[in-house]
């Protein structure tokens, strides 16, 4: 199963990138990746701003139809899933 994390929206009721945000010591965007890649046999994280994560180890992709918001997100992570289903969050 493909674990596809939405990350790097708009932003614009938080101000801030809600990934980076830390809660008891560790990212939020850290914490979600290390249980996905415990819980998902591939796992990939669709974002328009790449640079922001490529300190991580994880497939980045942006999005085909930018604009879209997360139905947007979604058909791109799906579009890149190499396995039959898929989680998102």
């Amino acid at each position: 199963m493909t674990g596809i994390i939405l990350s790097g929206g708009e932003n614009s009721r938080m101000g801030a990138n809600k990934a980076f945000l830390v809660i008891d010591g560790e990212r939020l965007i850290d914490r979600t990746l290390r249980i996905f890649k415990d819980l998902f046999s591939e796992v990939i994280l669709v974002t328009n701003s790449p640079l922001d994560y490529l300190d991580l180890d994880v497939t980045l992709v942006t999005d085909i139809y930018p604009g879209k918001k997360a139905l947007g997100g979604i058909y791109t992570g799906l579009f890149y899933a190499g396995c039959m289903h898929a989680f998102v969050a």
